[in-house]
């Protein structure tokens, strides 16, 4: 396991030493097959960002019962030397910070607010509004109960 193409070997020696294809270790890791045959080959651009190919690795090397740590270091010291060597494909951006000042911000902030809730309220008026009946329109639905006098017994 000591040369640069030891480790994508190794992964490759052991699945077919257990009997498995790359479409079953596909089938019990959930790894693409395209990254399994890229870990194996080694092809380092064919592969995804560092921390999708250490879990992918981990998985691997579960399923085809080896110690990941020694392939999961490798994986990532030859991320590092890509990165060092400025083949990485992921474009860093940097987010300049704004210049405006902070009360600007503050009032663009609350007068996003306001505008949200005077769209609100002018939807609420011409659409739901218009929707309830008149005031001379409604019927009164009470019912009127007379006031009927106590009974008393004839006793008292």
């Amino acid at each position: 396991m000591t040369g640069s193409r030891g480790y994508g070997a190794r992964l490759r020696a052991q699945r077919e030493e257990l009997g498995y294809s790359l479409q079953e270790a596909h089938r019990y890791t959930h790894v693409p097959m395209d990254y399994l045959a890229a870990m194996e080959s080694e092809d380092h651009n064919n592969l995804p960002g560092i921390t999708y190919t250490v879990g992918f690795v981990q998985s691997y090397c579960q399923l085809l019962e080896l110690d990941p740590e020694p392939f999961m270091e490798y994986w990532r010291s030859q991320h590092r030397t890509k990165v060092e060597a400025g083949q990485s494909t992921i474009k860093q951006t940097l987010v300049e910070p704004s210049h405006q000042p902070f009360w600007l911000r503050e009032a663009l902030t609350w007068g996003t607010v306001c505008g949200i809730l005077l769209l609100a309220w002018l939807t609420y008026s011409s659409v739901i509004q218009p929707l309830t009946p008149d005031e001379d329109s409604r019927v009164d639905a009470g019912v009127v109960v007379p006031i009927a006098e106590p009974y008393y017994d004839e006793e008292f």
